[in-house]
């Protein structure tokens, strides 16, 4: 299906004429500040950048290796713009690493070609994985799993090996210019949903947002913006307006309240006119333009929610569904939930043929509502420019992106559910509409992505090869403080919707394998609970959620206190492993009195301690009643030069019988192992806005609620 969020392939085009930008953009700062004619600003600017002007341009000197032939590069040194002007002038790839490669129609690399016949098994294999899954054949979609894993270890496997010259695939190159064009697509598309969805832009310096604001009005054209503007009435924002939506994208960084730094920005926006200042304010941003226009994207929104076919008409089903593309497929069955939750299409086309007859008219209406916003979406939401200082994105302040990593973006979208109903809540409607922001987000995206990729030289065929497709759709979505831990409820897999949500869980802290299985149940029981409560749109009470976590931090105490093992974390002692000193350490001091334990390798389970230095040894030694046992520790830790014991490994077999020796029950430090082994409930409660625990251990939830062990 044609979407209007997209241009023709042939208008993607390559644009990194620097010298030309830079003129264009230093007449326009010129001539909003000064208000002279652009051109006689153009013309000053070409004057003082000349090599005997009062600002000549400098280009740079680089060092480059120029392959001559096949297994000869000569070193050379060459200037940077004469660099880009050897790729723009023979049409060749330029990665973002500055790597300048053939282009495929000339010479195309055998690589590339096994490369495209995995990718395509393997998206079939994956096809058919969901396919089974959600028809409740887990067995087979396992299997299809399993292919398709194996696979997309194959494709990523060329990547190492373009790195290590000991095998035939090694390109020095390679893993730098695949890792930089990651790193951009996987920039643009965190990018562009800040600024679609929240109106965030990254102008993390003043001398940024004027650098943006400038590129917008010198790339964008008055002339696509103004008959838009007018047919839909769209308000013209103020200077206020415009200087607000700076704001927004510098607040995070630098101190937008000092008229040193705001000043020149204001007065630059009082420079712009009436269609610039919109041009700025609504080009790939659809919150600003919803915060001065609510009643035009209330209709686009209301609309594509597609919840009137009256209209539609006859329709031939198998010929509007196999119109859509994998993004229109998964917006449309998002629509439709209640007709393909937990089916197949096949099994919906063979056996209810007037649900598959529904499917047909919502993806024909669908397609009706996007020819008629065409026009404004191709304006203000298909810019001709790509979000700013993509390089530095790794520092954004990010208001709508909750995680990332170097290819995909995991964002919420509930201020649209907010502004649009007018609450938060799971329902048919709601769901519709972060359906929908989703949809109209990630075709943003894949505009930024055609617009890198032409940049980079990408042959027509290929252009939107380089994708962020729409994969999961969470419910609900609980982040913690910890880098990739995380727990959500998945709805939705690529346009399949689940029969039932399916809860992921992310790190280690969450689902490690290190707890007793009956803590990780625990865990997990409370993140199942959160989210379903959330999900039935029901406030958690806080008091039992404490209460029931209070009391595992004291069944923990009570438990090592009376020298059980049944909470401890587990580890493991290998051969000729750093851990081989706990078994020496069992063997030498413990044995004699507590028994032998078997040869390496064995499970173990840890003891957090108060040993922390040579003087809280010493008292412990001292305090031990079994002087003998007392002397061989001293002995041992004498031997090993340890000056302290923060953790003991004691072997599970030999504990198992007798518990925890009476001597490592008292060093034992209850709070902190209290603290590590319900770690994951602390980082539940994070997710909730709830910070009660201190990283010393000096409060936990008991202490809180005024309990005792």
């Amino acid at each position: 299906m044609s979407t209007p969020f997209l241009m023709p392939v042939d208008d993607y085009r390559r644009d990194i004429d620097i010298p030309k930008g830079y003129i264009q953009q230093v007449a326009k700062y010129l001539q909003l500040q000064l208000e002279k004619p652009y051109d006689e600003c153009v013309q000053f600017v070409l004057k003082n950048i000349r090599k005997d002007g009062a600002f000549p341009m400098r280009d740079p000197v680089m060092t480059r290796l120029n392959k001559k032939r096949p297994g000869e590069r000569v070193l050379e040194e060459v200037t940077f713009l004469s660099h880009l002007e050897d790729a723009i002038s023979s049409g060749r790839i330029l990665s973002p690493s500055m790597v300048i490669y053939e282009r495929p129609e000339v010479e195309k690399s055998p690589i590339s070609e096994w490369q495209e016949d995995n990718i395509a098994a393997r998206k079939a294999s994956k096809k058919e994985m969901l396919r089974l899954k959600n028809i409740g054949d887990l067995v087979q979609s396992a299997l299809k799993d399993y292919d398709q894993n194996a696979r997309k270890i194959r494709i990523n496997s060329v990547s190492g090996m373009h790195g290590s010259p000991a095998n035939p695939l090694y390109m020095a190159s390679g893993h730098s210019s695949l890792t930089s064009l990651c790193r951009a697509a996987a920039g643009y598309g965190n990018a562009t949903v800040e600024r679609f969805l929240a109106g965030s832009r990254h102008f993390h310096t003043p001398d940024i947002a004027k650098a943006n604001l400038l590129a917008m009005l010198t790339i964008e054209k008055s002339q696509r913006f103004l008959p838009i503007i007018e047919r839909y009435n769209l308000v013209y924002p103020s200077v206020e307006d415009t200087l607000g939506m700076v704001i927004r994208g510098g607040e995070e960084y630098w101190d937008v309240t000092n008229d040193a730094l705001i000043s020149p920005i204001r007065s630059m926006i009082q420079g712009m006119t009436d269609v610039e200042r919109a041009i700025c304010c609504y080009s790939g941003d659809m919150y600003h333009l919803a915060k001065l226009n609510p009643g035009i994207v209330r209709d686009i929104l209301t609309d594509l929610i597609a919840l009137d076919l009256s209209d539609v008409g006859e329709v031939d089903p198998d010929a509007e569904l196999s119109s859509l593309d994998a993004t229109d497929r998964a917006y449309v069955n998002s629509i439709c939930t209640d007709i393909v939750k937990g089916k197949d299409i096949r099994d919906i086309k063979t056996n209810e043929p007037e649900n598959y007859l529904i499917l047909g008219k919502t993806a024909k209406k669908v397609k009706m509502m996007l020819e008629k916003y065409a026009d404004i979406i191709g304006v203000l939401f298909v810019p001709h420019h790509l979000p700013p200082t993509v390089a530095n994105l790794k520092n954004v302040q990010r208001r709508v992106c909750l995680a990332a990593d170097t290819d995909s973006s995991i964002f919420t979208c509930e201020h649209w559910v907010q502004w649009y109903c007018g609450h938060l809540k799971r329902g048919n409607i709601e769901d519709r509409i972060w359906y929908l922001a989703t949809y109209m987000v990630c075709q943003c995206i894949a505009h930024a992505l055609a617009m890198l990729s032409a940049n980079v030289g990408v042959e027509r065929a290929m252009m939107f090869r380089l994708a962020m497709k729409n994969e999961f759709g969470f419910a609900e979505f609980a982040l913690t403080n910890l880098a990739k831990h995380y727990f959500t409820t998945k709805t939705v897999q690529e346009g399949n919707v689940y029969a039932k949500m399916e809860m992921e869980i992310k790190g280690v802290e969450l689902r490690g394998s290190t707890s007793q299985k009956h803590i990780l149940q625990r865990t997990e029981d409370l993140m199942t609970f959160i989210l379903h409560e959330i999900d039935a749109g029901r406030k958690l009470n806080a008091g039992k959620i404490l209460r029931d976590i209070a009391e595992c931090e004291l069944e923990t105490i009570r438990s090592i206190q009376k020298g059980e093992y049944t909470y401890l974390r587990s580890a493991n002692v290998k051969p000729d492993s750093k851990n081989m000193v706990y078994h020496d350490l069992w063997q030498e001091v413990f044995a004699p009195k507590y028994g032998r334990t078997v040869e390496p390798p064995y499970p173990c389970v840890k003891v957090t301690t108060d040993l922390v230095n040579k003087t809280a040894l010493k008292e412990w030694l001292l305090a031990i009643e079994d002087k003998d046992l007392a002397k061989r520790m001293g002995q041992w830790l004498d031997r090993y030069n340890r000056k302290d014991l923060k953790t003991i490994l004691l072997p599970t077999q030999a504990i198992r019988s007798s518990g925890l020796p009476i001597e490592i029950q008292d060093a034992a430090n209850t709070r902190k192992l209290a603290y590590q082994i319900n770690s994951g409930f602390y980082r539940i409660l994070e997710s909730t806005g709830l910070y009660l625990v201190d990283r010393n251990n000096y409060r936990l939830i008991f202490d809180f609620l005024g309990l005792k062990p």
